[in-house]
């Protein structure tokens, strides 16, 4: 009975003091979970520590040890669509795969691209935004919708050095700096879009370069209407629909043999309010508010195609750079260029805004996505972490301890 009993005992006693480690490894690495989820930083936030140099030395290290990146957007290679068809895990992997002989059209989910200019506007390693257009006729998207959410994004990337309480999209680390976007365009002369939503969408970055050989096309924003009433009477086909009201014109293309006086009344009107929406942001966006009155928009719709000088001497556009400048500010910027040539480059190029243009590395789009997916893995393994030491901080007083004397 008493060896039972002791066996027990010993037993019990090797129980406890197994516990007793397994408790204080599970300690030990929530100290350790810890000590990481404290040391471990952003991916690609610089975080300062105090200097005695004042703020001075912080901005000095912060400019040493962060990068200075332009995020590419190559609008003339991309095709906005609400939502893709299901090949879902691969949003933007194959955007931009092969620089020079891929021509295809890759489709970019309107939200994706939103995100990634918000994502930039908070990354204190991008610098700058470059938006590209080519020849022109490539640019698809939903519409006007789509092209206001992007350009609103794309002002959020410009006032990103403003710093809003309750916005989010700044970094209390870091130092924000201003930042400066730029579009360039070889032509923005697009035969079939009246409205021009290329530019449109150009005129919301900071500064817009067209090739001097390229033309600008503002004729207005237009509708057109196809009426099918002969083509399905001369199969003996009629179309039977029911509407409540003159101005329900939806189902008159099909039983109506042109427009009646509600149908153009209504379509002149939506047209109108599109049109100017669209004159107003630009005369924001180019700074030409106090110049650009309906009259002057309505002569330049009646005007017809406008040169490069032409555009650039009303203030459509900034400058015409023979060539898309954004491969010299790199080479520049990194100091790539030696005494004699910068020397030429600054006298050629002094109309340039090099100053500001800070970069001297690009990213590209596919490639800051993928940038992007790292780091929302990252926080998700953060937030798991965070959990994990909050249940060994509830479950354990050892592990309170170690982590008040990791503090």
């Amino acid at each position: 009975m008493f060896g039972r009993l002791e066996v027990i005992r010993k037993v019990g006693s090797l129980a406890k003091n197994s516990f007793a480690t397994v408790g204080l490894g599970s300690s030990l690495y929530g100290a350790y979970e810890y000590k990481q989820y404290r040391d471990d930083r952003y991916p690609n936030t610089i975080k300062i520590g105090n200097s005695n140099g004042g703020n001075n030395d912080e901005e000095e290290q912060l400019s040493q040890t962060r990068k200075k990146q332009v995020l590419v957007l190559p609008f003339h290679r991309i095709k906005i669509v609400e939502y893709k068809e299901p090949k879902l895990a691969n949003t933007l992997q194959e955007l931009l795969n092969s620089e020079e002989s891929s021509d295809k059209l890759q489709e970019v989910e309107l939200h994706s691209l939103i995100d990634i200019i918000h994502e930039a506007a908070a990354d204190p390693n991008i610098v700058a935004l470059y938006g590209t257009f080519g020849n022109g006729f490539r640019f698809q998207s939903g519409g006007y919708a789509h092209i206001e959410e992007i350009r609103n994004a794309i002002r959020v990337f410009n006032e990103s050095h403003r710093r809003h309480e309750k916005s989010g999209i700044t970094d209390n680390d870091t130092k924000p700096i201003r930042k400066f976007s730029y579009a360039y365009a070889d032509t923005f002369d697009h035969p079939i879009d009246s409205g021009n939503k290329e530019y449109f969408l150009g005129t919301a970055f900071s500064q817009i370069h067209m090739q001097p050989r390229g033309n600008l096309n503002i004729f207005g924003v237009s509708a057109s209407a196809v009426f099918l009433f002969d083509a399905l009477e001369k199969y003996g086909i009629r179309a039977h629909v029911f509407k409540h009201g003159q101005y329900k014109n939806a189902p008159n293309t099909l039983t109506e043999r042109g427009y009646t006086k509600p149908h153009l009344e209504n379509t002149k009107s939506l047209i109108e309010s599109i049109n100017n929406t669209v004159c107003c942001s630009i005369s924001l966006s180019r700074n030409v508010t106090d110049t650009f009155n309906s009259k002057v928009w309505q002569a330049i719709h009646n005007y017809g195609t406008l040169t490069a000088a032409n555009a650039q001497e009303v203030h459509l556009i900034d400058h015409t750079p023979r060539i898309d400048p954004l491969n010299i500010l790199l080479a520049l910027n990194r100091g790539d260029m030696d005494k004699d040539s910068k020397q030429d480059f600054l006298k050629k190029w002094a109309w340039l805004d090099y100053e500001n243009f800070q970069a001297n590395e690009f990213i590209s789009l596919d490639k800051y996505a993928t940038l992007m997916s790292k780091r929302k893995k990252w926080k998700h393994t953060q937030y798991k972490r965070n959990q994990r030491i909050k249940s060994f901080t509830e479950k354990s007083s050892a592990a309170r301890a170690m982590l008040s004397m990791i503090g």
